[in-house]
């Protein structure tokens, strides 16, 4: 249900929404208490609705492509010669100038760092195991990508293309609810097509694409939803203590989020779903959480 079904469930986004209320209803059937959504503050929902991206000349292929979360929608199909400015210094980019207007810009220089390896699982070794994501290699370019993105939307660029930091095809793509609303639009490409089509442009080929995103926000909407329920504890001087089980209901938009963290939330459910069915009468209290804003800063657990 939460792959297929119900698919990538980016915070906030239609997927996400109809997400929530599925999972709350299954805690109703299994006759949790306090069975609840929980609101926090994300930003504006955003949903991707279209994505074409492909090279056209010097001959044709479809490009490994993913519009960046919370992009913008490109004006119209978008086509060219893509312009390289991954080694350009500010005052480069800058004499460019009007050439950058509605232009396809290649943003960083080729990938040739990639992530390679996840962090150790905990079980392995007698060593501590580090929390979080493995250091993570991002583009590299002449300038900043976010100050190189600032003065590509200032001359009017139609669209900005990066590299991602996977092998094989594998393309990683995040994105921000923070991203202005007038930003350049923005994709991750494959770090094997990316690559090309600097060699391409660089050799001065007869390099031509043709790129449109469509992307829909919703600004009337800026709260997103936890989901909460729990099985209430039964003991008058332990009942108000919590025992918390967790997992974070939301992906990114790119992957129908099995392993990030379709999985735990499963897992999650289904302990409490069991307990239920063997009507256990804990002494303190066992709340489930399913949080949503955790691609984008932990937002929900923190909230």
């Amino acid at each position: 249900m939460l792959t297929d079904s119900l698919g990538p469930r980016l915070s906030g986004s239609p997927s996400y929404d109809k997400a929530a209320p599925w999972a709350v209803e299954r805690f109703r059937q299994w006759r949790l208490a306090n069975r609840h959504l929980e609101p926090f503050k994300l930003g504006r929902a955003w949903t991707l609705e279209k994505l074409t991206t492909e090279m056209t000349a010097p001959r044709y292929m479809p490009l490994l492509a993913y519009a960046d979360a919370w992009s913008p929608s490109t004006s119209g199909v978008v086509t060219g010669t893509p312009v390289y400015v991954g080694d350009s210094t500010a005052e480069q980019i800058e004499a460019l100038g009007s050439r950058l207007s509605h232009a396809i810009v290649l943003t960083a220089r080729p990938q040739t760092e990639y992530l390679t390896r996840d962090r150790p699982e905990p079980s392995q070794g007698d060593s501590p195991v580090r929390t979080g994501n493995p250091p993570f290699p991002g583009p590299s370019s002449g300038k900043p990508q976010r100050e190189l993105l600032a003065r590509l939307q200032k001359y009017g660029a139609g669209v900005a293309l990066a590299p991602s930091a996977t092998l094989h095809g594998t393309v990683r793509v995040q994105g921000s609810p923070l991203s202005a609303a007038d930003a350049v639009p923005s994709l991750t490409v494959a770090a094997e097509q990316y690559n090309m089509l600097v060699c391409l442009v660089k050799a001065g080929e007869p390099v031509e694409l043709r790129i449109q995103v469509v992307s829909r926000s919703n600004h009337d909407r800026l709260d997103s939803d936890n989901v909460i329920a729990e099985i209430a504890g039964t003991d008058p001087s332990l009942k108000d203590e919590v025992a918390l089980v967790g997992a974070h209901l939301d992906s990114w938009h790119t992957a129908t989020g099995a392993t990030d963290n379709a999985d735990a939330v499963s897992a999650a459910m289904e302990a409490m779903r069991i307990l239920t069915a063997l009507h256990a009468r804990p002494r303190r209290t066992i709340r489930v959480a399913l949080w949503g804003g955790e691609e984008q800063g932990l937002i929900g657990s923190r909230s």
